[in-house]
């Protein structure tokens, strides 16, 4: 068994509830823009750091936040007002507790990407065009709008786009597809233009498909004698697919075997270019995996996992993949 708190009365009350978004409760398109100056400029003056990765940065009003996220399979960061979160952002309660989903990622050509991919909450990511979208990957500087923060990324590499002397001077160019690109965006002049793909991103699963073997996977949970299986397709595996208690995701009889030591965003599972991956969401009890002791922020997923959801009344979740 894995090390876990042993005084329940530790426990301290959940965050403050979601508030459902105002219409009007965007940032101005401006405001993003200032907002990537702003960070564009401190992350510039900053002492820098000789590791392929992404400046990570959140404004709120005129807070800034950066973190560097390093380009590992291990790394992640989960974005959102609750306490459990990398970053929190506490300042506009229109942000749900575990909102975002980052990863900086290589591409085939060396360049580093910020890949963001939102939660399924209600409060989708706002582009600089207006275009509300539920996940991107970027390489070059840039930034989206979440309420009233703007969130975005200076990579390591930003001497290898073309800045002009700030962002936005080049616009980012955006397009859409449905894998990650392989490569970054070269300029005429030979510099890199800052480039944001569309990807698509988490969704409710209505249909559960018919487990198939070849190609697909099959997650378990059990608890308390109780044990429901179900299928999973791989497009929508390299969406994200969220466990936990809120209606946003999975069900297919799985929701009904959590309790509340489940969060109710608490895993996701993802297909991450060539491997499966598991990654906490900043839940409050914990994942574990029994065989290597410890909580788990993130997992590289073999064809057979066991992992352990929380711990006052856990819930054990078997993945499976059958051999291509």
């Amino acid at each position: 068994m894995p090390s876990t708190p042993s005084d329940r009365s530790s426990f301290v009350p959940a965050n403050a509830n979601t508030v459902m978004p105002e219409r009007f409760s965007l940032p101005e398109i401006p405001k993003i823009q200032g907002a990537l100056e702003l960070a564009w400029r401190t992350i510039e003056a900053a002492p820098r750091i000789h590791a392929p990765g992404v400046h990570v940065f959140c404004v709120h009003q005129q807070t800034l936040i950066v973190r560097f996220l390093p380009a590992s399979e291990d790394e992640c960061f989960v974005i959102g007002r609750h306490r459990e979160c990398d970053v929190v952002l506490d300042a506009d309660p229109s942000v749900s507790l575990r909102h975002l989903l980052a990863r900086a990622i290589r591409l085939d050509d060396g360049s580093v990407a910020l890949r963001l991919l939102d939660l399924m909450t209600p409060l989708p990511l706002l582009l600089a065009d207006g275009t509300m979208q539920r996940a991107v990957v970027a390489t070059g500087p840039f930034a989206v709008g979440i309420g009233g923060y703007v969130i975005g990324g200076v990579p390591s590499d930003v001497e290898r786009y073309e800045t002009r002397g700030g962002p936005y001077r080049a616009p980012a160019l955006v397009d859409r597809a449905e894998r990650l690109p392989r490569a970054a965006l070269d300029a005429p002049s030979g510099s890199r233009r800052s480039r944001i793909t569309l990807m698509p991103g988490s969704r409710m699963v209505t249909e559960i498909p018919a487990w198939r073997g070849e190609g697909a996977a099959r997650v378990t949970l059990s608890r308390a004698g109780r044990m429901v299986s179900t299928p999973l397709d791989e497009s929508t595996l390299e969406n994200g697919i969220l466990i936990g208690r809120a209606g946003r995701c999975l069900d297919g009889g799985l929701r009904s075997v959590l309790s509340t030591s489940v969060s109710r965003v608490h895993l996701m599972l993802l297909r991450d270019g060539a491997e499966d991956v598991a990654i906490d969401l900043g839940s409050t009890q914990g994942t574990y995996a029994p065989h290597l002791g410890g909580r788990l922020r993130m997992m590289r997923l073999p064809p057979r996992a066991l992992l352990r959801l929380g711990y006052v009344e856990p819930v054990d979740l078997v993945w499976d993949r059958p051999p291509r």
